[in-house]
């Protein structure tokens, strides 16, 4: 543990203004053995501490509450302690997920809805993965882990180990024994993202373990994915509060309506096309699939049970800056619509994710600099 032992000093000037001064700025680290403990076991710490210049400071050292001499070096250059990117591989971790995140990626809902399927009664692991070709010496390796049948709150520590020219990625999942969970108000379950590029040549693994003992492979239900052999790709990235999926749904139907366009033979038959592409794309009107005769491939790929309410949806988040909630019809009146919520393989309900789409990032930047003028 790390003990701050930072004392201030708080003066007043003649006009009443406080000063506070800082008069200590020294730090213990404490150490507590415990009883049968390795010989050749270690402890690695990282603290930092950022002070003016001319500060002065001591770092002091008890083990077993017993005050230690700490053996110091010094380094003029700078040291970068970023454990995650280093020049053999970066690692980026996307924590605590929703199921609800994926919606929009049938090929991830389809995977947890099988997870789901085996209604596990005890804590059961299962992870998703998918490893891309190379390119100019370089792998991505994508790891999806889901812990679902929670009895206690359980976190994942994603730890990148190993010497040069390998990679062991350790997933250790700690649970709080004095925290059981309760399913009426939590999640049973953790869901985590860690994407890995790693050097073409690198023996990469991974290792699992859980409260630090580690876990046979066996337990662990896998699924393995390669570009090299033919599978697809998930393709699932999430970048802040943006709304990734909603960019890759509209860039895919943009791709749709252009080759139409391009395909047209004569001036007549593409002002055919954009008559039906403004029947498409108005959300003021639900269109049927019979309407369509130029774009029917079209209307017929991005319609759902002949339905076109999800792709209103989705064409409302790009051109809106609120937020366009999935609807339901209410079960108590058939008439009446409500807030629809995320619904999993076993029945349980959590609320929709929703990010906001590019147009609404820009709108509120555009806001926020004076470049438009905000609401009243």
């Amino acid at each position: 543990t790390v003990d701050d032992l930072r004392e201030v000093e708080v003066s007043v000037n003649d006009k009443g203004k406080e000063t506070i001064t800082q008069t200590n700025l020294d730090f213990t680290l404490t150490y507590q053995d415990a009883e049968g403990s390795s010989k050749n076991g270690y402890e690695l710490s990282l603290v930092s501490l950022y002070t003016k210049k001319n500060n002065e400071f001591e770092i002091l050292c008890k083990v077993n509450d017993t005050a230690t001499d700490i053996k110091f070096t010094t380094g003029e250059d700078f040291l970068d302690f970023d454990f995650y990117n280093t020049d053999e591989f970066t690692v980026e971790i996307y924590e605590k997920m929703k199921k609800a995140t994926i919606n929009s990626n049938s090929a991830l809902k389809n995977w947890l809805a099988e997870c789901d399927s085996n209604l596990n009664n005890k804590p059961t692991t299962y992870m998703l993965t998918y490893e891309t070709k190379p390119v100019d010496g370089k792998v991505e390796t994508t790891y999806l882990i889901y812990r679902t049948a929670l009895k206690n709150a359980t976190e994942l520590q994603v730890i990148p180990t190993g010497n040069s020219g390998e990679l062991n990625m350790i997933f250790n999942f700690v649970e709080d024994p004095d925290y059981e969970i309760d399913t009426s108000v939590d999640a049973n379950y953790i869901f985590y993202q860690v994407r890995v590029v790693s050097n073409e040549d690198a023996d990469a693994y991974y290792t699992f373990k859980l409260n630090g003992v580690e876990e046979p492979l066996s337990a662990i239900k896998l699924d393995s994915r390669k570009e090299s052999s033919g599978d697809k790709n998930p393709d699932f990235v999430i970048l802040g509060n943006l709304d990734t999926e909603l960019v890759k749904y509209l860039y895919e139907l943009n791709q749709d309506l252009i080759a139409r366009l391009d395909a047209c033979k004569d001036i007549e038959e593409m002002k055919r096309v954009v008559a039906e592409m403004k029947l498409l794309l108005s959300t003021k009107e639900e269109p049927q699939i019979s309407w369509f005769k130029e774009l029917k491939s079209v209307a017929q790929k991005y319609s759902y049970g002949n339905l076109f309410t999800d792709f209103h949806r989705i064409i409302k988040c790009a051109t809106t800056t609120e937020t366009v909630k999935i609807m339901e019809q209410d079960p108590e009146d058939p008439n009446k619509q409500v807030e629809g919520q995320f619904t999993d393989a076993n029945g349980v309900k959590e609320p929709y994710i929703y990010y906001a789409s590019p147009y609404a990032i820009y709108t509120s930047w555009l806001k926020t600099y004076g470049f438009m003028p905000k609401e009243k």
